[in-house]
């Protein structure tokens, strides 16, 4: 993989991975449990929407569980902006929708921030604020720290390529290793374990 290649995401991960017939019953499920006030369920619903491929659905329940506060759903959005999924695709608005979750605290959110301000989506090129973002996901991660892992990937890229600071191969190295070690591959990120392995592959032929 080069620092130029852009991978397309998957919308994220898969919810649930039983059949229509069952996703209909989580979502009704998940629907009465926020009508009882749950919080969670909205996001819930949203996400069983995905999974169904009704992406318009989706987003109308992304956007009812960020309403509400939850602090990942406006990611979800996001990346359905970002992709145009059930929607225009529109990269500045999916920047908008990063922006509110990385806000709250999400960690993944404030990596595609970091890719938003790399590769120019959504909003002018900046090495400087994507390197920003990239070393607070990886040094402050929320909930599970392999949700870092994209965020420690980017870094050792602009240290191997010298975007924004000193190209720098140890650096790179070390940061590479870090993404490498999660041994983690989500389909909501753009780069994957095996990515890191082959740059660490890749220093170490040089």
């Amino acid at each position: 993989s080069t620092m130029a290649e852009q991978k397309q995401p998957a919308v994220g991960y898969s919810y649930d991975n039983r059949g229509g017939q069952d996703l209909d019953a989580a979502i009704a499920e998940q629907r009465a449990l926020w009508e009882q006030g749950q919080p969670g369920a909205a996001l819930a619903v949203g996400l069983l929407y995905r999974d169904k491929g009704d992406y318009a659905e989706a987003l109308r329940w992304y956007d009812t569980a960020t309403a509400a506060g939850d602090m990942k759903s406006a990611r979800y959005a996001g990346l359905l902006y970002e992709r145009g999924l059930g929607v225009a695709k529109d990269e500045e608005k999916a920047v908008a929708c990063y922006r509110v979750a990385a806000q709250r605290g999400d960690t993944t959110a404030r990596t595609f921030l970091g890719n938003a301000y790399l590769f120019g989506r959504g909003v002018r090129q900046d090495y400087a604020r994507a390197y920003a973002y990239y070393l607070d996901a990886a040094q402050h991660p929320v909930g599970h720290t392999k949700m870092t892992f994209e965020a420690c990937y980017r870094l050792g890229c602009m240290y191997e390529h010298g975007l924004f600071v000193r190209a720098d191969r140890e650096r790179a190295a070390h940061w590479y290793a870090l993404c490498a070690d999660f041994d983690f591959n989500n389909p909501e990120f753009e780069v994957s374990s095996r990515d890191a392995v082959e740059a660490l592959e890749r220093l170490a032929a040089r």
